[in-house]
């Protein structure tokens, strides 16, 4: 029993040449490999080690992941309280999937403003176009009660006054072709609503009246034409 226990703790190595007629055989005895190697299991080390490896994996899961969330959370948050699309979040994770998140996020952000953007120049032509037509029919009504007013006083061989309102339709007009984007002089202005003020007056003679009263030192100031 003791030879059969002495083979089962034993490791046998065994090879054959295949050119020559040679066999090798040898037999390692496993106690003797094995003495004075303590097999005790030391669970100290293996709990530290265990530690350390759970305190790696936070560290890593805090810094590549928990982090990364957060800020691209917190700065979402700040661009919905603000309502400013021109804002993008920050692209600096070392996780490759929190970049491509953030790098869709801030396309998305891009792709925002542009519509917002295209959005509020179609609604300012828009106006424009409606500013426009509003001007020519209002531009149009008046000429036409200006014209009837011109027939009634050249029938009534009023001359002097039918040159008087064509005068002032001739100055009214001119200003009205001034470029609104650019500003005028106070002066040039009320000449502009003299004409006007003036043309109502031939209109509605002792119903409409008009007066003034500005001080010269205002009349260099700028102000928008059709003020």
């Amino acid at each position: 029993s003791g030879t059969d226990t002495a083979a089962k703790q034993a490791i046998s190595i065994n090879a054959a040449s295949q050119r020559a007629d040679i066999c090798f055989q040898a037999s390692l005895n496993m106690g003797s490999l094995l003495a004075g190697v303590s097999l005790s299991f030391d669970y100290t080390l293996f709990t530290g080690v265990l530690l350390a490896l759970v305190l790696i994996s936070f560290l890593t899961y805090t810094l590549l992941v928990y982090r990364p969330f957060q800020r691209l959370l917190r700065e979402l948050s700040h661009i919905g309280k603000t309502g400013d699309s021109s804002l993008r979040v920050t692209e600096n994770s070392q996780l490759k999937e929190v970049r491509h998140l953030t790098s869709s996020i801030n396309s998305f952000l891009e792709e925002s403003q542009r519509l917002r953007i295209q959005t509020y120049e179609a609604r300012l032509n828009e106006k424009n176009v409606n500013c426009q037509y509003l001007q020519i029919r209002l531009k149009t009504h008046f000429v036409l009660n200006c014209l009837s007013i011109i027939y009634t006083l050249g029938r009534a061989k009023k001359y002097d006054l039918v040159q008087e309102l064509v005068l002032c339709l001739t100055r009214y007009f001119q200003f009205t072709e001034f470029d609104t984007r650019k500003f005028v002089p106070l002066q040039t202005e009320l000449e502009h609503i003299q004409s006007y003020a003036h043309i109502q007056e031939l209109r509605f003679p002792n119903v409409f009246t008009y007066q003034e009263d500005i001080p010269e030192s205002l009349f260099q100031a700028s102000v928008p034409p059709l003020i």
